[in-house]
């Protein structure tokens, strides 16, 4: 099949919270990618964005394997930024994600001084610089990261590959 289309795919599946469906279909799509480096990487960039829904999903009953999919974001945000150094919404991505394992596991260690979704809350804040501007979050879609947010917010995953094209439509073709 198609990488571009299993890529889809998944995504469609990622939307839709079938966590475990889109997994399978990143990594499909990063085993069937042969040349088309966008595919590798949009795979590998939302392989990230579903481990980072796996740790929101177990944060309240399980932070264990919360940190434990935090950690396997991180990961995959690596490996993004190893396909393409220069985007940086894998490089923000990244860093809040980092953020966010530090502060799991220092409450792990601790439990009970404050509660973690606050100390969540803490650690984002403290890292938004005003002069950036409000920018957009998570839940608007920007393509791949082009638009830019403050450090605090989240970068979108990837939005859908065109079947015929190297680039997203909002994106000049190469």
């Amino acid at each position: 099949m198609d990488p571009r289309a299993t890529y889809n795919r998944a995504l469609a599946d990622q939307e839709a919270g079938a966590l475990e469906a889109a997994a399978r279909g990143f990594e499909a799509t990063r085993s069937g990618t042969g040349t088309d480096g966008e595919a590798l990487f949009r795979a590998t960039y939302n392989l990230g964005w579903v481990e980072v829904a796996r740790a929101e999903t177990a944060l309240d009953q399980e932070p264990p394997a919360a940190l434990d999919a935090l950690q396997r974001a991180a990961d995959w945000f690596r490996e993004a930024i190893a396909l393409q150094p220069e985007h940086e919404a894998s490089r923000r991505n990244l860093e809040l994600v980092l953020r966010h394992v530090l502060v799991l596991a220092d409450h792990l260690a601790q439990r009970g001084e404050e509660d973690l979704a606050t100390r969540l809350i803490k650690a984002d804040r403290g890292a938004t610089d005003p002069a950036d501007g409000a920018g957009a979050g998570r839940r608007s879609r920007p393509p791949c990261g082009t638009t830019p947010t403050p450090p605090s917010q989240p970068v979108a995953p990837c939005a859908p590959l065109p079947a015929t094209s190297w680039r997203c439509s909002p994106w000049p073709n190469a």
